[in-house]
């Protein structure tokens, strides 16, 4: 295998391999993209030593150019991929501080405290409400109201425990599961972007390849490959309307167009951004400039030349679709000119930092897509939610109805014995609603016993709120 060696304006291996590990720290993002800068300046040292071969002999401009081509792609590549990192790591943080939050401290206690101990109990206390009711009829036909009122106590006491416990837990829920749904829309638009940017680039990937194929095929025939560049080439028309003394006004705008679209054809095939070109002004005057006088190489002329083209890079540094023009023509140009071996060198290190970008890119989407699905197992607490309300309703019912009952056994042991007509019918009155409300009891047990069932099975089986270090996700490629 070749050596490996690492250029100052950067390539990437291939067979490079980086996982999306921890970030929650500002070193660990460090580190890791320092990772990726270091993968993304590797490549093999045959290749690129056959590119610097080729570029020996040729003009300065051009090695410029070529060098500079594979600096600004690797630049490119290391901001797209740190930009959807560092996303990764804000939308890390959010995730971090919401399993941190009092709320989710708190949610994550009471639903230990549930899964541990309290279901369970709630579990045996309604399954003893039927032996209860029992005793409390019992103790009713005997005129043993004392015993009626301790009983239904006990059952309001126990129902009002456990009611108020679900129903600190039940706020706490809705606040996650809210907060849950708005940190899974970030994940997931984070994994929608990094897709993305692996579309475009493989698109640009296709584009650059047929550049490459497309300049092999009229090699051959020097004249029309010069003609197909320098047609597109701002500088050729620029240095025309130099030497015909067109440089004012509308005229030249319009003549200078005839070549943008070539330029701008280019720019395409090798995915430079306006943005990219308008801010290239150094390339202008270093790259462009050369080239134009490059072409004028009728003896006598070269100072002339020197004088025009400097002219011509003013107007282009002040003319931000020229630049467009201007660099994209350059770069194809220096492409002709470094000829099949230097562009199939220089193809393969585009090849390679290309291929490292885009599994950078499947990594980071594979991350994001990884968060969203856990935080969607978080949202579906609402369907616990929704449990816990259910058992908290029949609860509520249980303390309601047992507190009336005990409240008529108490007035019913004051009114026994009955002292006159009047307290026998009252207390008939109390004998039939204590009657009434002990079939309301007996029907809320029945009603609550499968939904704490349903609740444990619910809690158990969920992993949204897992115990210990919850917001340290390791996050593997």
């Amino acid at each position: 295998m070749a050596g490996e060696t690492i250029m100052s304006d950067g390539m990437v291996p291939v067979n490079a391999t980086q996982s999306l590990s921890d970030l929650s720290s500002d070193p660990q993002l460090q580190e890791y993209l320092a990772r990726v800068r270091r993968r993304l300046q590797q490549h093999d040292e045959t290749t690129y030593g056959l590119l610097r071969n080729e570029l020996r002999n040729k003009p300065t401009w051009v090695q410029d150019v070529i060098l500079g081509l594979l600096a600004h792609e690797t630049s490119s590549s290391f901001y797209r991929i740190s930009k959807n990192v560092q996303k990764f790591k804000q939308c890390l943080e959010k995730y971090a501080t919401m399993m941190h939050s009092e709320a989710a401290t708190q949610a994550r206690s009471l639903v230990r405290e549930l899964r541990t101990a309290d279901l369970a109990a709630l579990h045996r206390e309604a399954s003893t409400i039927s032996g209860h009711l029992q005793r409390i009829t019992e103790s009713r036909e005997r005129n043993d109201f004392a015993s009626v009122h301790q009983i239904a106590a006990v059952i309001q006491g126990n129902a009002r425990r456990f009611s108020e416990k679900l129903n600190r837990l039940r706020p706490l829920l809705e606040e996650l599961v809210q907060k849950a749904k708005e940190l899974e829309k970030e994940f997931q638009q984070g994994a929608q972007q990094a897709e993305m940017d692996g579309r475009n680039l493989s698109t640009r990937m296709t584009w650059a390849n047929g550049i490459f194929e497309w300049m092999d095929e009229i090699e051959g025939s020097a004249g029309k490959a010069v003609v197909a560049i320098a047609g597109g080439c701002c500088v050729t028309w620029l240095g025309a309307l130099v030497l015909a003394g067109i440089f004012s006004g509308l005229g030249q705008l319009v003549l200078a167009l005839g070549g943008i679209a070539g330029g701008a054809c280019l720019l395409g095939f090798l995915g430079i951004g306006v943005g990219c070109a308008t801010n290239s002004a150094e390339l202008v005057r270093h790259s462009a400039v050369p080239a134009f006088g490059g072409l004028m190489v009728a003896p006598g002329l070269s100072a002339i030349a020197n004088g025009l083209a400097t002219m011509a890079a003013t107007i282009l540094v002040a003319v931000p679709a020229l630049q467009i023009s201007v660099i994209a023509s350059t770069i194809g140009l220096a492409l002709f000119l470094v000829g099949a071996v230097g562009r199939r060198a220089l193809q393969s290190l585009l090849a390679s930092l290309w291929h490292a970008e885009l599994s950078e890119h499947e990594t980071t989407q594979a991350a994001f897509q990884q968060m969203a699905d856990h935080l969607r197992a978080i949202t579906e607490l609402s369907t616990v939610d929704a449990k816990v309300a259910a058992v908290a309703d029949a609860l509520e019912v249980l303390e309601i109805t047992a507190e009336e009952l005990a409240t008529q056994a108490q007035d019913a042991q004051g009114m026994f014995p009955a002292a006159g007509p009047g307290a026998e019918r009252a207390l008939a009155d109390m004998r039939t609603r204590m009657d009434e409300l002990e079939d309301q009891l007996r029907s809320g047990s029945s009603s609550l016993l499968p939904r704490v069932t349903e609740l444990t099975s619910h809690l158990m089986n969920s992993e949204a709120l897992p115990d210990g270090e919850a917001a340290r996700i390791t996050m593997q490629s």
